[in-house]
């Protein structure tokens, strides 16, 4: 699908929160009721399918959903990113934007290019958990959207992990950033049009995340 050439976002204004199966809302809630931020929380994608953003939260295991579910989910979120519509996905919610998991060991909603792969693979790591610092210093994440998200957040602070599983892109045109794991470059954030996915969860990355939380929300496109 064509993330670059999407309509105007013309949605009420109102963050949805989308209770798929396997995600935990509790601190993604408790985070945006902290910074003000109105939004309206549904298991039923249509019920929120007019709002202006969309969060897909993180905590779980992919293969905690359904075959069918991601069928109907790829579609959703599909079709409203094509009216215009911005998804954000966290930690599993991130993961789910690419093609294909490797803890699911299936197709998942297909709208970046890539695959889901185990840390272990790669990294001469079980699991990728604390706080940790986002490599500034290099990438392309100085394209002018994604310096919008930081506003306000100081470039030197840590933001929380929490995966065994890790997000392998197939796309030069996906602007991301990346951290430091044993000598390596993992990549942590991605942004290509009207969707952006992180690893980690600003939920839980005290004042710093709280405000990348609240520039996502409230950022116009």
């Amino acid at each position: 699908m064509d993330l670059l050439n999407v309509p105007k976002n013309t949605k009420e204004k109102i963050i949805g929160v989308y209770k798929y199966s396997s995600c935990n809302v509790n601190s993604l809630v408790n985070a945006l009721e902290m910074i003000s931020v109105s939004y309206k929380l549904s298991s039923n994608f249509s019920d929120i399918s007019n709002c202006y953003k969309i969060i897909l939260p993180g905590v779980g295991n992919m293969k905690n959903i359904s075959k069918e579910n991601m069928s109907y989910m790829s579609k959703e979120v599909k079709s409203y990113i094509l009216e215009g519509g911005f998804i954000y996905g966290i930690c599993l919610g991130c993961q789910l934007l690419f093609e294909s998991s490797d803890e699911a060991g299936r197709e998942t909603l297909g709208i970046f290019k890539g695959k889901v792969e185990d840390i272990s693979n790669n990294y001469k790591l079980k699991l990728n958990i604390g706080y940790k610092n986002l490599n500034f210093e290099e990438g392309n994440w100085q394209e002018k959207k994604i310096l919008k998200y930081f506003k306000g957040v100081d470039l030197n602070t840590k933001f929380y992990f929490l995966h065994r599983f890790y997000c392998n892109y197939d796309d030069e045109k996906i602007h991301n950033l990346k951290i430091n794991v044993n000598n390596k470059k993992m990549p942590v954030l991605f942004f290509k049009g009207n969707v952006l996915g992180t690893q980690f969860h600003p939920e839980l990355s005290k004042k710093s995340g709280l405000n990348f939380l609240k520039n996502v929300s409230e950022m116009p496109l």
